[in-house]
């Protein structure tokens, strides 16, 4: 909300990125246009010692959705999700990450699920597009996917 206390977005679409120039674009690129499709806003808190700061300021540059928020001394994912929802103004948070693929209608799917007063929150299904994997990553990866065939099995019973 906003000191007037009236919503201006529906959502708020966040994402936390560092040394993600690989990705970024692409999965920013994808939120722009749910964000103009689901009347929401986009924060974007990132930074890094590669290009991911510049990729970001120039898609924010064309588009006024974006509030980007360069993070030149990263303390950490927590503090970066704290500082991004210190901007948020709309009731409805939707996070993601600049290393995830974001398909397009997704947000729609995520916030209309919260239109009902018995939902407190939605997930989608998490799939990595970056491609220099280390173990830890092949590791999740390998376990979302066994959640998803799990989740997939209980509701087909």
């Amino acid at each position: 909300m906003n000191r007037d206390g009236d919503v201006r977005f529906k959502s708020s679409l966040g994402l936390v990125s560092l040394n993600e120039e690989k990705t970024i674009g692409e999965a920013l690129a994808v939120l722009i246009d749910e964000a103009k499709a689901n009347n929401s806003r986009v924060v974007v808190m990132a930074g890094g010692h590669d290009r991911t700061i510049a990729i970001v300021e120039s898609l924010a540059k064309e588009n006024p959705r974006v509030l980007f928020i360069p993070d030149t001394e990263p303390k950490g994912k927590p503090a970066a999700l704290n500082r991004m929802f210190a901007l948020m103004d709309s009731p409805i948070v939707v996070l993601s990450d600049g290393d995830v693929k974001v398909r397009s209608g997704s947000v729609r799917l995520l916030v209309e699920a919260m239109d009902s007063a018995e939902v407190g929150a939605a997930s989608g299904r998490v799939i990595g597009m970056a491609g220099d994997y280390n173990g830890v990553e092949k590791a999740c990866d390998l376990m979302t996917e066994m959640m998803h065939l799990s989740r997939m099995e209980e509701f087909q019973s």
